[in-house]
């Protein structure tokens, strides 16, 4: 009966020594989350910059214009590729290293009841990083070991997001998975292990200012004691924090639901609702990483204090407190910047960044045809509407050299008009009318030029411009690359021909433009193509092999025109890239059927329409 009470007493003066050290931590909890948003949105600036162009480099090297899951293998057992996986891994390690030194150090500093400002935070970071350094001598890098081991408990809402929402993540995974589960879970166990056994030597060597050796051996013992309590600690966190987020999602989901109601067409709410849901879950996973690691690194940082009493005062010898408010303007003005920076990034996503998180993405055809005039603004605007990811244009040239959206080589299907293009001016062209004989709603609608069509999509909708080739567009190529490049829309844009002479012409003016051959029958190995990166290719061509040895040899499939559920779910399993469709909204439906959050979006679609 005793001992009982005494464990039940134990117990209480655990929590509550706990609960006491986690209200002084948390004094600069507040700036440490605006620090760690600050070194998120740098890291992803570096690793998206530096890690885009290293993977289009050995992409190229190695003769192959994407990594899909049939040359995936080969990619990364390819040596240059090891060497650039490695490198990254390192900066990882190393970013990873710096937040966990700043969360410390900015906890310690509460602990002190001693207010610090998010740029400060972040110097004391540095400080803590050389000290490390200087201590450890040629054995740092095992500091970037402990950093990694730390980060599966402290950035477990982050990694999670990562295996669920990076295909090529989960992919490998799977691929380890179906080689040998009973290996998969040999390593799994012991990188959990040893997580939990060195979740204390980051603490230990910034605390006890030890080196390596006496930082693992401390945390080692200090878990191997106290593991139930740790491991209790560590759960009831994760836990409150997963709630946290389910619930803000679902708000954040509802929220977006009656907006989306209000604001666009009902034909569109369905397919809005689904790209919204992509991109709160996008913004949520980094949230989650961000909060995750402020939080979990605190709680750590709490359950080492507790359990070394005494130790918080050692780590603070030789830091002089600051004065937080004189670095809040410095600390606004990089937030500013990098923010903007993100949002231009956003708004001219490259197309491997894209396809690193996306599966099969959907392009409105002409525009989209079937919603609105083909060619036209109104239709790009549809596409936009209906949450396309692309929309394929038609490109002509006038008698006077200006290029315009049309599909036919004279104007009689669409405007009522006779006359080629090529012995049209392009002030006649702007008489006509393109939406009359789709419907009188369009009446008046222009034929646009291709700058009209750039500047109204820049930032809102990726295009796939086919050049048309009727043996009078001599300069059609130069011309269009060269809009392109003068509105900054390189990775906005891919440049699809069924001549295959434009697209080398392309990559002779600028090879970061992406191309694409347009085949309506396949024989041979179309796949080898050098100049073109991807291929379009009728749906009714397409089989699973063709699809297999294009995505080997590094090319995507985008199948054209898909307009039926039937042949949509076809063409998904046959693993194309792209559906090109008249049909964006019932395409993006499609795609969603096998969604975990389908049904959600769709009760939400139902509450609000």
């Amino acid at each position: 009966m005793c001992t009982i009470e005494n464990e039940q007493k134990g117990g209480e003066s655990y929590m509550k020594d706990l609960r006491q050290i986690w209200n002084r931590l948390r004094k600069n909890l507040a700036p440490l989350l605006c620090a760690q948003l600050f070194c998120w949105m740098a890291g992803m600036i570096v690793l998206e910059r530096i890690g885009s162009s290293a993977a289009r480099a050995v992409l190229s090297y190695m003769g192959y214009s994407y990594l899909t899951a049939e040359n995936y293998m080969d990619f990364a057992s390819h040596p240059l590729a090891i060497l650039v996986l490695v490198c990254a891994a390192a900066v990882v390690l190393a970013f990873l290293l710096f937040e966990l030194a700043i969360g410390i150090r900015a906890g310690l500093y509460g602990y002190q009841r001693t207010p610090r400002g998010v740029f400060q935070i972040i110097l004391d970071g540095f400080g803590s990083i050389r000290d490390l350094v200087r201590r450890s001598g040629a054995a740092w890098p095992v500091w970037l070991l402990a950093a990694g081991l730390s980060g599966l408990f402290v950035c477990g809402h982050f990694l999670y997001y990562i295996v669920m929402n990076m295909k090529f993540v989960r992919y490998a995974l799977q691929r380890m998975w179906t080689g040998g589960r009973g290996y998969v879970v040999l390593l799994a166990g012991g990188l959990i292990a040893a997580g939990l056994l060195s979740i204390f030597v980051l603490p230990a060597a910034m605390t006890g200012r030890t080196g390596v050796k006496d930082s693992f051996l401390k945390s080692f013992r200090l878990t191997i004691r106290h593991f139930p309590k740790i491991a209790g600690g560590l759960i009831l966190c994760n836990g409150l924090l997963s709630v946290c987020f389910l619930i803000l999602y679902y708000l954040a989901m509802t929220g977006a639901a009656g907006i989306v109601w209000f604001l666009r067409p009902p034909s569109a709410v369905m397919a809005t609702l689904y790209v919204l849901d992509d991109h709160i879950r996008l913004a949520g996973g980094l949230a989650a990483g961000v909060v995750g690691m402020g939080i979990n690194g605190q709680m750590i940082l709490a359950l080492y204090l507790r359990f070394s009493p005494g130790e918080a005062a050692e780590g603070m010898l030789g830091i002089r407190p600051g004065r937080p408010k004189k670095t809040v303007w410095l600390f606004s003005l990089l937030l500013a910047l990098e923010a903007g920076y993100l949002y231009n990034t956003a708004a001219h996503v490259t197309l491997l960044t894209e396809n690193m998180y996306g599966g099969t993405f959907i392009t409105a055809h002409r525009g989209g045809a079937g919603a609105a005039p083909e060619n036209t603004l109104a239709a790009l605007k549809n596409a936009i509407e209906n949450a396309a990811d692309y929309a394929e244009i038609d490109v002509q040239e006038t008698s006077d050299g200006v290029l315009i959206l049309l599909h036919d080589n004279d104007f009689a299907r669409t405007t009522g008009t006779y006359g080629k293009v090529w012995e049209t001016d392009y002030a006649q062209v702007r008489q006509m009318d393109a939406g009359s004989r789709y419907s009188s709603e369009y009446a008046g609608e222009p034929v646009p030029t291709l700058e009209e069509a750039l500047e109204l999509c820049q930032g809102r909708l990726d295009l796939n411009i086919e050049l048309k080739s009727n043996g009078h567009n001599e300069d059609i190529v130069e011309k269009a690359v060269q809009l392109i490049e003068s509105m900054g829309m390189t990775g906005q844009c891919v440049i699809t021909s069924a001549n295959y002479r434009y697209l080398e012409q392309v990559k002779e003016l600028n090879e970061d433009i992406r191309t694409g051959y347009i085949i309506n029958m396949v024989y041979g190995r179309a796949e080898r193509l050098e100049h073109a990166d991807f291929l379009s290719v009728s749906f009714d061509c397409i089989t699973e092999e063709f699809v297999r040895r294009a995505h080997e040899a590094g090319k995507e499939i985008h199948a054209w025109t898909v307009n039926s559920r039937k042949d949509m779910r076809k063409m998904i399993e046959a693993g194309v890239d792209n559906l090109i469709t008249d049909r964006p909204s019932v395409a993006r439906e499609v795609l969603e059927e096998d969604g975990g959050s389908l049904g959600f979006l769709e009760a939400l679609g139902f509450l609000w329409g």
